[in-house]
C-alpha cells in the first residue's frame, strides 16, 4: 500500500476542491469566436510611404531695377499671385519729371535738325547757281548728319526715361505664392537694395549682442564676388577677426568665433 504523507495529501484535496470551484463558477466554454472574410480576387497598387520636403519648381528674387521709395506693398506675404501682378509701386515724381526734360530734349532736338535741312538745302540751292561756295555745303552737311544724331540721341534717353519710370511699377513674373518682404512702405530700394537690407538685419542683431558691425569688410572676399557676381545679396563682413591677410603671418582673434557665429544663427533665424 502506497502512503502519501499527510500535507501532499492535504495539497491534492485543496487542488481537487479549487479546481472544480473554478468549473462551478464559469461553467462549460462555447467555441471561439472566428472571423471570416472573403477571399476575392482585384487588383491592388502598391504604395510607398517616405518623408520628403517640396521645392519650388521657380524661384524669382524680387528686386527693384530703379531707386526710389516704396509708396505702396500691393501684396499680403504668403498669398498666391499671376505674373504680371503688381507687387510693389514706388515714388513716380522723379522719373516723370525726367521723361518730361527728354521729351523737351527730342523736341529741341527735332527743331534743330529742321533748321540745319533749311540749311543744307539753302547750300545747295546756293552752289547749284554758282553763288555759294563748297565749304559752305560741306559744312551745311556736316550740320544736318550732327543734328540726326543729336535727335537720335534725344530719342533714346526718352526710351530710357520710359523703361525707368515703368519699372516703378514692380510685377510677380512668375506664377506661385510670394514670400516675405525686406522692406516696408517708405523705405529706399534699389538695384543694390538686397544687400544694404541684409546688412541692415545683421546690424540690428550685432547691436543686440552689444557689438558694432562697421560697413565695412572684415573677412572673406572672393564668395562674395561670386554671389554677388549672381545677383544674390551677400554680406562680406561676417567673417571672424583677424590681421595680415594673404602673408605668413595671417591669423584670426579665437574671442571673434563665438560672436559671428551667434550673429549667423541670429542671422539665419531673421531670414
Amino acid at each position: 500500500m502506497t502512503r502519501f504523507p499527510r500535507a501532499a495529501v492535504g495539497a491534492a484535496m485543496f487542488l481537487i476542491i479549487a479546481t472544480g470551484q473554478a468549473l462551478a463558477q464559469f461553467g462549460p466554454q462555447g467555441p471561439p469566436a472566428v472571423g471570416i472574410v472573403t477571399a476575392d480576387r482585384r487588383p491592388i497598387t502598391e504604395t510607398s510611404e517616405f518623408v520628403g520636403r517640396i521645392e519650388a519648381i521657380e524661384r524669382v528674387a524680387i528686386r527693384a531695377r530703379v531707386s526710389g521709395f516704396i509708396q505702396e506693398i500691393a501684396f499680403r506675404e504668403g498669398q498666391e499671385v499671376q505674373r504680371g501682378q503688381v507687387l510693389y509701386r514706388l515714388e513716380r515724381a522723379p522719373f516723370e519729371a525726367e521723361l518730361e526734360r527728354q521729351q523737351a530734349s527730342v523736341a529741341s532736338a527735332q527743331a534743330t535738325l529742321i533748321n540745319t535741312r533749311i540749311s543744307l538745302d539753302r547750300a545747295r540751292e546756293l552752289v547749284r547757281t554758282s553763288t555759294g561756295t563748297q565749304s559752305r555745303l560741306d559744312d551745311a552737311i556736316a550740320a544736318e548728319r550732327t543734328g540726326n544724331a543729336q535727335l537720335l540721341s534725344a530719342q533714346a534717353g526718352l526710351r530710357v526715361a520710359q523703361i525707368s519710370l515703368d519699372y516703378t511699377v514692380i510685377t510677380a513674373p512668375v506664377n506661385g505664392r510670394i514670400g516675405r518682404t525686406m522692406f516696408t512702405e517708405g523705405n529706399v530700394v534699389g538695384p543694390d537694395a538686397g544687400t544694404l537690407a541684409l546688412y541692415e538685419k545683421a546690424r540690428g542683431l550685432a547691436q543686440a549682442m552689444g557689438k558694432e558691425l562697421p560697413h565695412a569688410s572684415a573677412g572673406g572676399g572672393s564668395d562674395g564676388n561670386f554671389t554677388g557676381a549672381m545677383g544674390i545679396p551677400t554680406l562680406d563682413g561676417l567673417g571672424v577677426r583677424g590681421a595680415d591677410a594673404h602673408t605668413l603671418n595671417e591669423h584670426i582673434e579665437v574671442d571673434s568665433l563665438a560672436e559671428r557665429g551667434r550673429l549667423m544663427a541670429g542671422l539665419l533665424a531673421t531670414l
